[in-house]
């Protein structure tokens, strides 16, 4: 009974043994294959020098937490690599999360050890766009950095792009760079007088031309509105033809109103134009008779005109006229007097004798008059 159970236990030892040789074949052979793989990793470097003793992205297998910046006046970023004998290498994925960025695109090109990836950069509007690359070699994991691209108003003024307040010059912008009366911090003063400005826009050499995009006009509306008259009202092409840029001032308001107008050059920094528009009314002037009314008017007119008439009066009496004769201007009274008799006569129905016609018949003599003194008052 006892040997049964030695040969029991030395079963049960020599599993055991099995069970742990295994699992050392086992853990050898990862540590060979880890260790092969590190030896592939420790190959790689990635960053933006060509020969960089430390590369600044990817070094040895380990990649750097801090993102790729590209500012803004940089469209094309190119990084290098560097990576063991005989091993492929490739970007595996670039994906933007931004619409700032219209457009990324990637190539590489490979030689010997070596290669180099291009990005170029389209910026569609103002923002940051991150980009995310995924690279991969063989024999070692994949490695992801970021690209970190800004997206803004590029440093760089279009030459040739001028300004000016009437055509052929460029007093308001020269070479795409604006002149210090129409900045920020001393504004252009539009006085209440006016009620529009023309601007003109044009290039200074002959055959240039730039694209502009719809400007941007920015005010307190609640004291002007700034309204474009301008076919490059909606943006289009500026020549060395210049081109009005007509601005009309709707005055809501007593005060004065900071007006900005941005004109945006693709590829080329933005051209902010600053005024200052007055709409304080001017004043009243004060004239001598504003206060009067039309009553006291018409008081004034009849004194004068009766006073004038007085004096007259006075001056033909002096000189020995007497009764009408000494009235100022009686001929003519009578005659329209007589004028207005006759007028409503004839409005009634029979014409009244002329003196003329009085003139003609004879007087009665005495005699007659007595004989006819009887029929004429009767009998008493």
């Amino acid at each position: 009974g006892g040997n049964g159970c030695v040969c029991k236990l030395d079963k049960v030892v020599m599993s055991y043994f099995a069970v742990a040789a295994c699992l050392l074949l086992l853990g050898t052979t990862i540590a060979l294959v880890s260790a092969q793989n590190l030896t592939m990793c420790i190959g790689l470097g990635v960053g933006t020098q060509a020969n960089m003793p430390v590369p600044d992205i990817v070094n040895g297998g380990s990649r750097s937490r801090l993102p790729v910046t590209v500012n803004n006046d940089t469209s094309v970023l190119i990084i290098y690599a560097t990576y063991r004998a005989n091993a492929t290498y490739r970007l595996e994925d670039v994906v933007a999360s931004s619409t700032s960025l219209a457009n990324v695109v990637a190539k590489t090109t490979h030689t010997n050890e070596t290669a180099e990836a291009v990005f170029q950069f389209t910026c569609n509007s103002a923002g940051v766009a991150l980009v995310n690359v995924t690279m991969a070699m063989s024999g070692c994991e994949n490695q992801y950095f970021v690209i970190e691209k800004l997206c803004g108003q590029p440093s760089q003024s279009r030459k040739g792009f001028a300004v000016g307040s009437a055509p052929g010059r460029a007093d308001i912008v020269t070479d795409g760079i604006v002149h210090s009366d129409y900045q920020l911090s001393t504004p252009f003063l539009i006085p209440s007088s006016l009620d529009n400005t023309t601007l003109y826009l044009s290039m200074s050499d002959k055959g240039e031309q730039q694209n502009i995009l719809s400007p941007i006009v920015v005010s307190d509306e609640t004291i002007v509105k700034a309204q474009i008259n301008s076919k490059l009202a909606a943006g289009g092409m500026v020549t060395s033809v210049p081109q009005p840029f007509e601005i009309f001032w709707n005055c809501h308001a007593s005060g004065k109103a900071l007006v900005s107008i941005s004109f945006h050059l693709p590829g080329y920094h933005d051209i902010e134009l600053d005024m200052v528009k007055d709409c304080t009314p001017p004043p009243v002037v004060v004239t001598a008779d504003s206060g009067m009314s039309a009553w006291s008017k018409f008081v004034v007119i009849i004194g004068c005109v009766g006073g004038a008439f007085a004096l007259a009066y006075a001056y033909r009496y002096h000189s020995g006229l007497r009764g009408k004769e000494a009235i100022p201007f009686h001929e003519q009274f009578y005659a329209c007097f007589d004028w207005a008799k006759s007028f409503s006569a004839q409005s009634r129905g029979y014409r009244p004798q002329a003196q003329d016609e009085f003139d003609d018949v004879e007087s009665p003599t005495a005699a007659a008059e007595a004989e006819l003194a009887p029929t004429r008052y009767g009998t008493i």
